[in-house]
């Protein structure tokens, strides 16, 4: 159990920065892919580092193509958007019309996959970063297939508490499933509701 534990008004506004971040990100990959995106509900809680690496362990236990882009600045963070192997090909497909499949993925089929990471991620956290009134900065997605995603947080702080979002996303009537993550350290999260707050006063 994690030993941090968020206010109801705090909650509330991480939430209402999420959905309204997520929403973007679903009307921007919607013009992209021309299809109906499908979002659940984000889930948000906070972990510990070692709480962190079980909850990513016990998701992932598959190849899946992973976007990662950090952000920094004074809102610092990391977002992930995953497929596993198969789906990422679906997708590649849809954009491309590329109908051949053997298990691995080209440059081009791979820079495909990057640009919907990154708009997905940019979408999010563009918008809690306008929303709250901190400068971000964000670095290259980069993409990869891997089978441990724990390979994405070797340079984690082991001692810090972290908010985790995760939102489960499909494609209306396509084989298309996946999964976004945002990661930020707590220390984040207090500047992020400060600044809300400041902005409300």
């Amino acid at each position: 159990m994690s030993q941090v534990q968020f206010s109801e008004e705090i909650n509330d506004i991480l939430c209402e920065l999420f959905n309204t971040g997520i929403g973007h990100a679903a009307n921007a990959m919607s013009e992209l892919l021309q299809q109906e995106i499908l979002l659940s509900i984000p889930q948000l809680h906070t972990l510990m580092f070692n709480e962190l690496k079980l909850e990513l362990s016990s998701l992932f236990s598959d190849k899946y193509v992973v976007v990662l882009q950090e952000f920094s600045g004074e809102l610092k963070g990391t977002g992930l958007v995953t497929f596993p192997v198969n789906k990422g090909k679906t997708l590649v497909n849809l954009l491309m019309d590329d109908i051949n499949y053997e298990g691995v993925f080209d440059v081009l089929e791979l820079e495909a996959i990057s640009e919907v990471g990154n708009l997905i991620i940019n979408a999010v956290a563009g918008i809690i970063s306008d929303m709250s009134g901190i400068e971000t900065h964000y670095e290259l997605p980069k993409v990869f297939i891997t089978s441990n995603i724990l390979d994405c947080f070797k340079d984690k702080n082991p001692t810090s508490v972290f908010l985790i979002g995760r939102i489960q996303f499909s494609v209306k009537d396509q084989n298309i499933q996946g999964q976004i993550f945002f990661i930020y350290e707590y220390n984040n999260i207090e500047l992020i509701v400060k600044r809300i707050e400041e902005k409300n006063k």
